[in-house]
């Protein structure tokens, strides 16, 4: 024994229904077409030196227990306690000190 779905009937009983509303009446808008933008670039600001990021150089042990030692009492005292910041200051005054000599 075969049983025969009649959806038509079923269709026409759903239709206009809360959960079937009417398409005829209430046709779907259409989507907005957006134009394709390309990223910009950041810009670096004026005058702020850029970032060269994870440059390998060797120190001696001793000399990074000081760096961190440093950082630590830096920390404690309420500043930022950096040892990125603390070697890129003494580059500057190594490099600085013999571009003058």
């Amino acid at each position: 024994m075969n049983k025969k779905l009649y959806t038509n009937i079923i269709t026409n009983e759903l239709e206009g229904s809360a959960f079937f509303p009417d398409r005829k009446n209430n046709p779907v808008p259409p989507v907005r077409v957006v134009p394709l933008v390309r990223p910009v670039l950041p810009v670096p600001p004026q005058g702020k030196r850029i970032m060269k990021q994870r440059h390998p150089f060797d120190i001696y042990q001793d000399q990074y227990e000081s760096l961190q030692s440093l950082a630590l009492e830096e920390r404690k005292q309420g500043g930022v306690g950096s040892m990125s910041a603390m070697v890129r200051e003494a580059i500057d005054k190594l490099l600085a000190e013999r571009r003058s000599s």
